[in-house]
């Protein structure tokens, strides 16, 4: 699995491979597809989308704490941010967890 950072602030697609905003997990296979795609390789040297081996199941696996932060920030599963709490050994990561998980909550209240 690759994990793929989209750091634009637009969905993007090539091929069958889609890339939310933030943080997305892709089989090497679909990867292998489409990174040598002139599209991609210009979002690699723009640095708008940065890739890196691994998936998103522990966020202790994503280093530096500003990396895992930022995969933090651009998550909006609830269920995924309490499960990150639960393994997170990093001070600054639970705190990032629990700031998100208080702005989701926020952002539905104004919904009802």
């Amino acid at each position: 699995m690759m994990r793929i950072f989209n750091k634009s602030n637009v969905i993007k697609h090539v091929g069958d491979v889609s890339l939310n905003i933030g943080a997305n997990v892709v089989k090497e296979e679909q990867w292998a597809k489409v990174k040598s795609h002139p599209v991609v390789k210009g979002w690699l040297d723009m640095g708008t989308v940065e890739v890196e081996e691994g998936d998103l199941s522990d966020i202790n696996e994503i280093k530096p704490i500003s990396k895992a932060v930022e995969v933090i920030e651009s998550t909006f599963d609830e269920k995924q941010l309490l499960e990150w709490k639960e393994q997170a050994d990093r001070k600054g990561v639970k705190e990032a967890i629990d700031k998100q998980i208080e702005y989701l909550n926020e952002e539905g209240e104004g919904d009802e």
